[in-house]
């Protein structure tokens, strides 16, 4: 779950305080200021302090993205609305296994792509939010397009997973000669970089990523050594190594993120 923090409730407060009730407000947040789908983190966890400041304004829009698809939703004075992406879709909440980017089939990519264009005209008009696919088909259109990708993307990890059942158990239960030393060293994946950026390590040792971001990230080596799937906020990747080496890695979704392990 997202969270707001101390300083920016602060600043919230502050810069709507001196405002008449009258004032029409807008919100721009990236992730959703009221709870989407909290199993994926999809919400904000002090989105309800941050709302009562507006409690008194008689008009309040909240605009977001993260989630990279189009829900809307109305409670008392303020009206919620995401909006898609140009980058990746994601599938509708609790139609697959995790949050990510989703695969869809090409020819419907840029029916589930798209741009929010937002238009305010000083008056009585109402905010006015349009949105449009990146082919110019019905905004609308993109939802049983997501469900359907996710469907697929289902079925194919739950194919995965039983091919795997025997893992947890080979890893109890390591041979005797297995060169695991069990120290375990994190690297922090913050503000679109891997932390430490460079980590040297013994032949031998786990390392931990943990995604702090609140967007998706990847683990991907270059050789194909290792490769994590898509890590949500707070979701982790681990990976041993047995041999010495320089192993040069990054993330598959955002390439210019790069992360170098030395094995000793």
């Amino acid at each position: 779950m997202g969270s707001l923090g101390a300083d920016q409730l602060e600043w919230v407060e502050d810069d709507v305080k001196g405002l008449s009730a009258s004032t029409p407000i807008v919100v721009f947040a990236h992730i959703p200021l009221w709870a989407v789908y909290p199993e994926w983190g999809w919400g904000t966890l002090d989105s309800a302090q941050a709302l009562g400041y507006l409690k008194r304004f008689g008009s309040v829009t909240v605009l977001n993205g993260h989630i990279h698809q189009i829900m809307q939703k109305v409670e008392g004075n303020v009206s919620f609305h995401t909006a898609m992406a140009t980058a990746f879709p994601q599938p509708v909440p609790g139609t697959a296994p995790s949050a990510g980017p989703l695969a869809v089939p090409a020819d419907e990519l840029r029916r589930v792509l798209g741009i929010t264009n937002v238009n305010y005209m000083a008056g009585g008009h109402h905010l006015a939010v349009v949105d449009a696919s990146l082919a110019g088909t019905p905004a609308e259109e993109s939802i049983p397009i997501l469900k359907a990708a996710a469907a697929t993307a289902a079925s194919k990890a739950s194919s995965q997973a039983a091919t795997k059942t025997q893992t947890p158990q080979a890893q109890a239960a390591p041979a005797s000669g297995d060169s695991s030393s069990g120290e375990v060293a994190q690297v922090s994946i913050d503000n679109f970089a891997f932390t430490p950026q460079k980590l040297t390590v013994k032949r031998g040792t786990s390392i931990s990523w943990t995604n702090h971001d609140d967007i998706p990230h990847t683990v991907d080596q270059d050789d194909h050594i290792f490769s994590s799937s898509v890590l949500d906020t707070n979701q982790k990747f681990q990976h041993t190594f047995t041999d010495p080496g320089q192993f040069l890695y990054y993330c598959r979704l955002h390439p210019k993120m790069t992360g170098t392990v030395v094995v000793e």
